[in-house]
C-alpha cells in the first residue's frame, strides 16, 4: 500500500484492502473514504470488508462511490453518513491530527 500526501491534510492511495487498515490506524490516520464503486474490479474487496477493519481499528469509514474522472462537488453532500463535516472529512480522506 502506497500512500501519498497531498497536503498536510489530504492523503490518497490506491485500492487498499482490509489487511491495510490497522497500518493506516497506527500511521495516525482518523478515517478512510472508499471512493471506488463496488464490484469495478474482480480483484477488489467490498466496502463492507473495509468497514469492518475500519471499525475494529477505531477510525472512521464512509462508502462515497464515484466515477473515476467524473467527481463533482455535488458528490460530496453537506449532510452524509459521516455527519455534518461531511466535506471536511472527505477533503481530508484520512487526515491525521
Amino acid at each position: 500500500m502506497t500512500i501519498k500526501a497531498i497536503n498536510a491534510g489530504l492523503s490518497v492511495s490506491p485500492q487498499i484492502l482490509p489487511d491495510d487498515v490497522a497500518a493506516i490506524a497506527a500511521a495516525g490516520f482518523r478515517s478512510v473514504v472508499c471512493n471506488r464503486p463496488d464490484g469495478e474490479g474482480a480483484d477488489q474487496p467490498a466496502f463492507a470488508a473495509i468497514e469492518a477493519a475500519a471499525r475494529a481499528a477505531d477510525l472512521q469509514a464512509a462508502y462515497l462511490p464515484v466515477v473515476s474522472g467524473q467527481v463533482k462537488d455535488a458528490d460530496c453532500p453537506a449532510s452524509a453518513p459521516m455527519g455534518p463535516n461531511w466535506r471536511f472529512e472527505l477533503r481530508r480522506i484520512s487526515g491525521s491530527s
